[in-house]
Protein backbone atom coordinates (compact mmCIF):
# COMPACT_ATOMS: atom_id res chain seq x y z
CA UNK A 1 0.00 0.00 0.00
CA UNK A 2 2.84 2.41 0.84
CA UNK A 3 4.45 1.65 -2.52
CA UNK A 4 1.21 2.49 -4.33
CA UNK A 5 0.95 5.74 -2.38
CA UNK A 6 4.53 6.65 -3.31
CA UNK A 7 3.84 5.98 -7.00
CA UNK A 8 0.69 8.13 -6.92
CA UNK A 9 2.41 10.98 -5.09
CA UNK A 10 5.35 10.86 -7.51
CA UNK A 11 2.96 10.96 -10.47
CA UNK A 12 1.07 13.88 -8.93
CA UNK A 13 4.32 15.79 -8.30
CA UNK A 14 5.16 15.47 -12.01
CA UNK A 15 1.73 15.74 -13.62
CA UNK A 16 -0.47 17.64 -11.16
CA UNK A 17 -1.83 20.92 -12.51
CA UNK A 18 -1.18 24.15 -10.68
CA UNK A 19 -4.71 25.18 -9.69
CA UNK A 20 -5.56 28.04 -7.29
CA UNK A 21 -7.77 25.94 -4.99
CA UNK A 22 -4.85 23.56 -4.48
CA UNK A 23 -2.74 26.38 -3.12
CA UNK A 24 -5.08 27.27 -0.27
CA UNK A 25 -6.35 25.73 2.95
CA UNK A 26 -9.32 28.10 3.12
CA UNK A 27 -12.36 25.78 3.45
CA UNK A 28 -14.64 28.30 1.73
CA UNK A 29 -12.49 28.43 -1.40
CA UNK A 30 -12.04 24.65 -1.48
CA UNK A 31 -15.79 24.14 -1.07
CA UNK A 32 -16.46 26.71 -3.81
CA UNK A 33 -14.14 24.89 -6.22
CA UNK A 34 -15.91 21.59 -5.48
CA UNK A 35 -19.32 23.11 -6.27
CA UNK A 36 -18.02 24.61 -9.52
CA UNK A 37 -16.24 21.46 -10.68
CA UNK A 38 -19.36 19.37 -10.08
CA UNK A 39 -20.96 21.32 -12.90
CA UNK A 40 -18.28 22.11 -15.48
CA UNK A 41 -14.76 21.54 -16.75
CA UNK A 42 -11.68 22.98 -15.04
CA UNK A 43 -10.95 25.23 -18.01
CA UNK A 44 -14.38 26.83 -17.85
CA UNK A 45 -14.66 26.74 -14.07
CA UNK A 46 -11.36 28.54 -13.52
CA UNK A 47 -12.74 31.84 -14.83
CA UNK A 48 -15.82 31.55 -12.61
CA UNK A 49 -13.71 30.65 -9.57
CA UNK A 50 -11.31 33.59 -9.96
CA UNK A 51 -14.09 36.07 -10.65
CA UNK A 52 -16.22 34.77 -7.80
CA UNK A 53 -13.45 34.73 -5.17
CA UNK A 54 -12.34 38.21 -6.18
CA UNK A 55 -15.86 39.57 -5.61
CA UNK A 56 -16.76 37.33 -2.64
CA UNK A 57 -13.52 36.41 -0.84
CA UNK A 58 -15.25 34.70 2.10
CA UNK A 59 -18.53 33.19 3.25
CA UNK A 60 -19.64 36.36 5.00
CA UNK A 61 -19.34 38.50 1.85
CA UNK A 62 -21.24 35.87 -0.16
CA UNK A 63 -24.03 35.59 2.42
CA UNK A 64 -24.42 39.38 2.49
CA UNK A 65 -24.44 39.80 -1.30
CA UNK A 66 -27.57 40.75 -3.26
CA UNK A 67 -28.99 37.69 -4.93
CA UNK A 68 -29.11 39.25 -8.39
CA UNK A 69 -25.37 40.02 -8.24
CA UNK A 70 -24.56 36.42 -7.28
CA UNK A 71 -26.83 35.13 -10.05
CA UNK A 72 -25.10 37.34 -12.59
CA UNK A 73 -21.64 36.06 -11.60
CA UNK A 74 -22.82 32.47 -11.41
CA UNK A 75 -24.88 32.53 -14.61
CA UNK A 76 -24.16 29.52 -16.80
CA UNK A 77 -22.93 27.14 -14.10
CA UNK A 78 -26.09 25.60 -12.70
CA UNK A 79 -28.47 25.72 -9.80
CA UNK A 80 -26.65 23.94 -6.95
CA UNK A 81 -24.96 27.17 -5.92
CA UNK A 82 -28.33 28.89 -5.75
CA UNK A 83 -29.50 26.30 -3.21
CA UNK A 84 -26.37 26.85 -1.11
CA UNK A 85 -26.70 30.62 -1.42
CA UNK A 86 -30.29 30.56 -0.20
CA UNK A 87 -29.18 28.68 2.90
CA UNK A 88 -26.18 30.94 3.52
CA UNK A 89 -28.36 34.02 3.42
CA UNK A 90 -30.77 32.61 5.99
CA UNK A 91 -28.31 31.37 8.60
CA UNK A 92 -29.25 32.33 12.18
CA UNK A 93 -26.70 35.09 12.75
CA UNK A 94 -26.89 34.61 16.51
CA UNK A 95 -25.28 31.17 16.12
CA UNK A 96 -22.38 32.61 14.14
CA UNK A 97 -21.95 35.46 16.63
CA UNK A 98 -22.12 33.05 19.56
CA UNK A 99 -19.37 30.87 18.07
CA UNK A 100 -17.15 33.93 17.59
CA UNK A 101 -17.80 35.08 21.15
CA UNK A 102 -16.89 31.61 22.38
CA UNK A 103 -13.50 31.99 20.72
CA UNK A 104 -14.03 29.84 17.63
CA UNK A 105 -11.68 30.52 14.74
CA UNK A 106 -12.92 31.03 11.19
CA UNK A 107 -12.07 27.40 10.39
CA UNK A 108 -13.90 26.10 13.46
CA UNK A 109 -16.96 28.25 12.72
CA UNK A 110 -17.06 26.94 9.16
CA UNK A 111 -16.81 23.25 10.13
CA UNK A 112 -18.71 23.25 13.42
CA UNK A 113 -21.49 25.75 12.65
CA UNK A 114 -21.91 26.52 8.95
CA UNK A 115 -21.42 22.99 7.54
CA UNK A 116 -23.92 21.40 9.97
CA UNK A 117 -26.43 24.11 9.04
CA UNK A 118 -25.83 23.31 5.36
CA UNK A 119 -26.45 19.61 5.89
CA UNK A 120 -29.92 19.55 4.22
CA UNK A 121 -28.57 21.34 1.14
CA UNK A 122 -25.47 19.16 0.93
CA UNK A 123 -27.60 16.03 1.26
CA UNK A 124 -30.10 17.19 -1.36
CA UNK A 125 -27.43 18.19 -3.91
CA UNK A 126 -25.56 14.92 -3.33
CA UNK A 127 -28.70 12.87 -3.92
CA UNK A 128 -29.71 14.82 -7.04
CA UNK A 129 -26.21 14.67 -8.56
CA UNK A 130 -25.98 10.93 -7.80
CA UNK A 131 -29.32 10.26 -9.49
CA UNK A 132 -28.17 12.33 -12.48
CA UNK A 133 -24.86 10.43 -12.63
CA UNK A 134 -26.68 7.10 -12.72
CA UNK A 135 -28.50 8.29 -15.84
CA UNK A 136 -25.43 9.32 -17.86
CA UNK A 137 -25.34 7.81 -21.35
CA UNK A 138 -25.54 10.37 -24.15
CA UNK A 139 -22.27 12.17 -23.29
CA UNK A 140 -20.25 8.94 -23.29
CA UNK A 141 -21.92 7.68 -26.46
CA UNK A 142 -21.31 10.97 -28.28
CA UNK A 143 -17.69 11.65 -27.34
CA UNK A 144 -16.57 8.03 -27.90
CA UNK A 145 -18.63 7.51 -31.07
CA UNK A 146 -20.43 4.62 -29.41
CA UNK A 147 -17.27 2.70 -28.47
CA UNK A 148 -16.91 3.52 -24.77
CA UNK A 149 -13.16 3.93 -25.26
CA UNK A 150 -10.33 4.24 -24.82
CA UNK A 151 -10.02 0.66 -23.55
CA UNK A 152 -13.51 0.74 -21.95
CA UNK A 153 -12.42 3.54 -19.60
CA UNK A 154 -15.68 5.45 -20.09
CA UNK A 155 -18.04 2.52 -19.54
CA UNK A 156 -20.76 3.85 -17.26
CA UNK A 157 -23.56 1.51 -16.26
CA UNK A 158 -26.05 2.74 -18.88
CA UNK A 159 -23.50 2.45 -21.67
CA UNK A 160 -22.51 -1.02 -20.46
CA UNK A 161 -26.16 -2.08 -20.63
CA UNK A 162 -26.39 -0.67 -24.18
CA UNK A 163 -23.18 -2.44 -25.20
CA UNK A 164 -24.45 -5.80 -23.93
CA UNK A 165 -27.72 -5.42 -25.83
CA UNK A 166 -26.62 -3.97 -29.16
CA UNK A 167 -23.06 -5.24 -29.53
CA UNK A 168 -23.18 -8.64 -27.85
CA UNK A 169 -26.94 -9.10 -28.36
CA UNK A 170 -27.30 -10.32 -24.79
CA UNK A 171 -30.66 -8.67 -24.21
CA UNK A 172 -31.43 -10.61 -21.05
CA UNK A 173 -28.26 -9.43 -19.31
CA UNK A 174 -28.86 -5.89 -20.53
CA UNK A 175 -32.43 -5.95 -19.19
CA UNK A 176 -31.18 -7.24 -15.82
CA UNK A 177 -28.72 -4.34 -15.62
CA UNK A 178 -31.54 -1.92 -16.43
CA UNK A 179 -33.75 -3.36 -13.69
CA UNK A 180 -30.98 -3.11 -11.08
CA UNK A 181 -30.22 0.46 -12.15
CA UNK A 182 -33.92 1.35 -11.95
CA UNK A 183 -34.12 -0.09 -8.43
CA UNK A 184 -31.03 1.82 -7.29
CA UNK A 185 -32.44 5.05 -8.72
CA UNK A 186 -35.79 4.34 -7.06
CA UNK A 187 -34.09 3.89 -3.68
CA UNK A 188 -32.34 7.25 -4.02
CA UNK A 189 -35.57 8.97 -5.06
CA UNK A 190 -37.49 7.42 -2.17
CA UNK A 191 -34.78 8.47 0.28
CA UNK A 192 -34.98 12.02 -1.06
CA UNK A 193 -38.78 12.10 -0.78
CA UNK A 194 -38.78 10.69 2.76
CA UNK A 195 -36.18 13.21 3.83
CA UNK A 196 -38.20 16.13 2.47
CA UNK A 197 -41.43 14.86 4.05
CA UNK A 198 -39.67 14.73 7.42
CA UNK A 199 -38.86 18.42 7.17
CA UNK A 200 -35.63 18.46 5.20
CA UNK A 201 -36.59 21.51 3.14
CA UNK A 202 -33.53 22.70 1.25
CA UNK A 203 -35.06 26.03 0.18
CA UNK A 204 -35.79 27.60 3.57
Amino acid sequence: MNRIAEILLDWYAREGRDLPWRRTRDPYRIWLSEVILQQTRVAQGMEYYLRFTERFPDVASLAAAPEDEVLKLWQGLGYYMMIYLSALQHFPEELIEASVLDGASGWQTFWKVRIPLLQPQIWFCSMVSTIAALGIFDVVFTITNGTGGPDKSTYVINFYSYFQAFNKFDFGYSAAIGIVLALITLVFNLALNVYQKKGGDVYD
